[in-house]
């Protein structure tokens, strides 16, 4: 049975180590994958631990697992975001999942006023105001009494049956994003915009050069985000609606669940961007053979 060295970091849910990052500790889906294709006999391995899944650098050359890899010192890396410029050296199996960018915004306030709904039922909304000179005989006169009373003993039966929905309905203070486009985030001009350095963000937002959109991308190489704890504090700022984050959908939202599970804390959405979609997939030496590569895709 063949061996092959893998290339690893940690990306959850694709793997996950315990603090001290040990590869014993190494679990997730790909980690099922791979014992999965020990079990059945396809390949043997062995784990490698990288530091980064690297970036073309400027003298050229790659960094991270894609520079391992061309150095002949693993034969299986990833998960990457698949592009042109890293399917020029390496070797895509099968596409693991697909990915949209997302927009990580807070929370503001769907209605100034929730209890507008109520308005409904007030009499001058629906018969006139009693000022206005045209109704003053209609408003004194027994049969429009008659009506009021009805219309007065109706809204009463309305409300009392339909409390329930009528309060969850339209008087619960409701929030939505305070940002749902690209483009409302470029009107405001106090609100910071961030993004990984060298992802597949990056790539994406570097596409609006040129574009109306450019002010975006300058103000986004302006606040690159380099933590990358299980609760970055630029968590923090996009919830009290200082600054937004165009990121990557799976792992953010693996990221604000941890961040609820430790600290209670909900006030982040997620707002998916049409600018930009990719797949997820492994990617191997172009020197593997075929049948092996076919023997790896089918399992």
């Amino acid at each position: 049975m063949k061996s092959v060295r893998i290339g690893v970091s940690q990306w959850v849910p694709w793997i996950k180590f315990d603090a001290n990052k040990s590869l014993e500790s190494a679990e997730g889906v790909l980690v099922e994958f791979y014992k999965g294709m020990k079990h059945a006999k396809v390949f043997d391995y062995q784990l490698q631990l990288e530091k980064a899944y690297g970036i073309l650098g400027p003298d050229k050359k790659w960094t991270g697992m894609i520079g391992a890899m061309l150095r002949n010192e693993t034969d299986i890396v990833g998960p990457f975001f698949m592009d042109e410029r890293r399917g020029s050296v390496v070797q895509f199996v099968s596409p693991l999942d697909f990915s949209q960018l997302v927009l990580v915004t807070g929370l503001t306030s769907a209605s100034s006023y929730p209890f507008l709904i109520f308005r409904v039922f007030s009499i001058e909304a629906n018969f006139g105001s009693k000022s206005s000179w045209y109704l003053r005989y209609i408003w004194s006169s027994r049969s429009f009494r008659f009506i009021q009373g009805v219309w007065l003993l109706s809204c009463f039966i309305f409300v009392n049956s339909y409390q329930g929905s009528i309060i969850s309905s339209f008087a619960s203070n409701r929030l939505k994003p305070k940002y749902e486009t690209l483009e409302e985030v470029m009107k405001d001009r106090e609100v910071d915009v961030g993004t990984y350095p060298n992802s597949f963000p990056y790539l994406c937002l570097s596409k609006l050069a040129n574009t109306t959109l450019e002010p975006i991308w300058l103000r986004a190489q302006e606040n690159l985000v380099y933590e990358v704890s299980h609760t970055p504090e630029w968590m923090d700022r996009v919830e009290k609606g200082k600054m937004v984050i165009v990121a990557e959908l799976g792992h953010t939202k693996y990221l604000i669940g941890r961040r609820f599970q430790k600290t209670g804390l909900c006030g982040i959405r997620v707002v998916p961007l049409r600018l930009c979609a990719s797949y997820l997939a492994l990617g191997t030496r172009k020197e593997l053979s075929r049948s092996f590569i076919n023997k790896f895709n089918y399992e």
